[in-house]
Order: C-alpha cells, then structure tokens, then sequence
C-alpha cells in the first residue's frame, strides 16, 4: 500500500521496478555499511533506498520525501550516533504518521526511542544484517511475492540455497506455485542447484506437490511439469 500517489515515472527514477521497496535510515557516519546492505537486498527482489545517497539540497529533500511515501517497509539502522542525525530522526516521524511497517535494528544503538519505543529491535551486527532483515521482511507477503518473482534472475548458486531455505518455511498459493516451475525450468542456476533439484534432500518438488495440491515431476528434460493422471 502507498500512502501517496506518485506517477510511476517519478518512482521509476527512485526504485527498481517490480521490487519490493525499502527505506533504510541511518547515520551519515554508516553510509558504507548501508549501501553494502543495498547491493545485498538487490539479490532477493528488494530494492533499498539509501537516504545519504541524496544531496542536502531542497531537490535532494523531495526525493527523499518521494522514497518515503512510496516505500513498502521502513527499516531503522540504529547505530550508536543513529539518533544524533536530525533526518534519521525525522525520517522516523515522518513515516510512523502514515504506519507503514517499520523494522528497527540494534547495530549498537540499543532500542529504539520516542514513538518507537513499543517496537522489539533485531539485535545483531553488520556481518548478518540483511539476513536478519529479510528473514523479518518475509512476514509480508508484498516481499514474499518480490521474493519469488525475483527467482528466475537470480545469477549464483549461494543465492539460490538461501532462495531454497526461505522458499520451504513457508505456505504458498497456485500462482507462486507457477512461478516458482517458471524459475525452474528456465534458470539453470535454480534447475542446476542441488537444493531444488533434489540431488541432496527432497527437493522442490514435494514442496511443490503440497502447496498447489497438484503433482509434478520431472520430464525426459529434466523440466518440471504437471503429472496427469
């Protein structure tokens, strides 16, 4: 849910499109750390916007405001100097007026303040950050879709085993049932990876059987495809 409309030209020029959109705020003194968490969401179908990425200038101001009316999700870096930066802080109110689901993260920090207080903090460190954050983001089902759509791009077999280890936690629909066979049988880094395959453990399949309620296998090919009976 967006909380303003924004031509999709203007949030086309902010986000990647068809991905699941996240702000991530921060301290300017950890602006390194944040865009390494950007280019590790990117692989999971989140595109992360990183405010210090902007001139403080009044245009600067107005694409971040724009990020922040378009975003999915609002993930707090709480660092140890988190809070002596007036955006972090304002970025915090700004987006808790319209309440949009917001994630807040102990990086030494400690809890979150204010407003935000009521909220429970991951506690963890850089090192697992983003795992930590996307295990979190998981519970809407915005990223879970982002997630699955993401999979026939992904481009390294470690990210298809973390792809595989999510994928099975959860219950899934028809739709991203099909799509999942898509991945498979037109991405040879997900057909190729043993997880799925099934050359070690179950692979894919059974999960697949029991989430559509349907029965697969695989073909002369090694394709996916419905078993008919």
């Amino acid at each position: 849910m967006k909380y303003k409309e924004i031509p999709e030209s203007e949030a086309n020029n902010i986000w990647t499109k068809n991905h699941f959109r996240v702000f991530l705020s921060h301290s300017a003194t950890y602006k390194e750390k944040a865009f390494e968490l950007k280019r590790e969401f990117k692989g999971y179908g989140i595109c992360a916007f990183v405010a210090n990425d902007i001139e403080p200038s009044e245009e600067g101001q107005k694409e971040i405001e724009k990020a922040l009316l378009s975003m999915d999700a609002f993930v707090a870096l709480i660092t140890a100097d988190f809070y002596d930066s007036d955006w972090a802080n304002q970025e915090i109110g700004f987006s808790q007026a319209f309440g949009i689901p917001h994630i807040y993260v102990d990086l030494g920090g400690g809890s979150p303040k204010g407003f935000a207080a009521n909220f429970q903090a991951l506690k963890c460190n850089w090192n697992i950050a983003y795992k930590e954050i996307f295990e979190t983001l998981l519970k809407f089902e915005e990223v879970r879709n982002a997630f699955i759509d993401n999979l026939k791009n992904i481009s390294n077999y470690l990210f298809a085993d973390e792809f595989y280890d999510c994928l099975i936690s959860f219950d899934l629909n028809k739709e991203q049932c099909d799509k999942i066979i898509f991945a498979y049988n037109n991405n040879t880094l997900i057909s190729g990876n043993y997880k799925f395959n099934g050359s070690s453990g179950s692979g894919i399949i059974p999960y697949l059987d029991k989430w559509s309620g349907k029965q697969y296998k695989l073909d002369e090919a090694k394709k996916i495809v419905e078993l008919i009976n």
